[in-house]
């Protein structure tokens, strides 16, 4: 599952030498427990707020849930985590989505059209990358308009899936 965490991988890359890859390995033996514990405990809370879901909630719909009976029941302060839990879970998609297409658009200007025009510039190949960028932006909003994507299928992919890595990780298998 690591791939589709491009952030814990790029720790090993990142690392100067043995110490720090030792270090990294550390922090990823320990990662899933400290990450699984929020949502566990989440998941626990939910449980003892209703013992059965609502009438037609999935188990997947159950942060919405408990998100939304915050805001509704909760205090000033709840719903300002509320609030603040929001515009992390975005942020962290934000970053993750640019990461990736970071990722991809360097990839198929280094590997794809470097490789068919070995004289392109540096200055060409980084219009060349801002023009994959573009592209890979226009075609996500347009996929996102025609399948009508909220913020609760988004978040949905987000934790399920992941499917906006699937094709950097797919590319860079080659």
């Amino acid at each position: 599952a690591y791939p589709f965490f491009p952030h814990l991988m790029q720790r090993f890359f990142a690392a100067k030498g043995p110490r720090d890859l030792k270090l990294a390995l550390s922090f990823l033996c320990i990662e899933p427990y400290v990450r699984l514990l929020g949502p566990i405990s989440l998941g626990i809370l939910a449980i003892a707020r209703w013992p059965t879901l609502p009438e037609g909630t999935t188990s997947d719909q159950v942060l919405s849930l408990v998100l939304g009976d915050f805001m509704v029941h909760g205090s000033i302060f709840m719903q300002g985590f509320v609030s603040l839990l929001v515009a992390a879970m975005l942020a962290a998609m934000m970053s993750t989505m640019d990461s990736s297409m970071l990722s991809l658009s360097s990839m198929v200007t280094l590997d794809v059209v470097k490789g068919i025009w070995p004289t392109l510039s540096e200055h060409g190949q980084l219009i060349t990358g801002k023009l994959v960028g573009l592209v890979l932006v226009m075609g996500s909003v347009t996929m996102t308009s025609l399948l009508q994507f909220n913020l609760a299928s988004l978040l949905t992919i987000q934790a399920n899936l992941l499917l906006q890595v699937a094709p950097t990780f797919m590319f860079g298998m080659y």
